[in-house]
């Protein structure tokens, strides 16, 4: 006797891997080259479009910022609200989540990797400049 073909569980498709569904769509004029990053109730999502843009975890945009790059090599949340993003070779911007600037500094030379945040709000990134590597903090809340 032959075995009947096996059910595949709801939500599944014929190989057993889960199907998703969008939870929201939301146009970003272009490609997304960074992101997204979720951090604290927040997405962050840069576009080809020189756009970053700031949206709620259902989609609803709160914050926008026009970009110098169309890239950025990472988007680093804290969690005062703020993201920090590659400008540039050598520099980082720190931007809130309305999309403003804080600040930004030139690190003389290309970070390692995404610089990470302290409890307290102070940025550290590695960079490198003739084979030595140093922490950064330029600066806190």
């Amino acid at each position: 006797m032959e075995k009947p073909p096996m059910e595949e569980p709801p939500g599944t498709d014929a190989g057993g891997f889960m199907r998703a569904e969008a939870l929201f769509r939301f146009p970003v004029g272009g490609v997304v080259t960074a992101g997204p990053v979720v951090a604290d109730g927040r997405v962050w999502v840069l576009s080809d479009a020189k756009t970053l843009y700031v949206l709620t975890v259902d989609g609803v945009a709160i914050g926008r910022r026009a970009t110098e790059e169309r890239r950025s090599a990472f988007i680093a949340c804290d969690s005062f609200g703020r993201a920090a993003l590659s400008q540039g070779t050598n520099g980082l911007i720190l931007v809130n989540q309305a999309g403003r600037e804080v600040w930004r500094v030139d690190l003389g030379a290309p970070p390692l990797g995404a610089p990470v945040f302290a409890p307290d709000g102070r940025m550290y990134v590695a960079r490198s400049e003739e084979h030595t590597s140093e922490l950064q903090s330029p600066n806190t809340i």
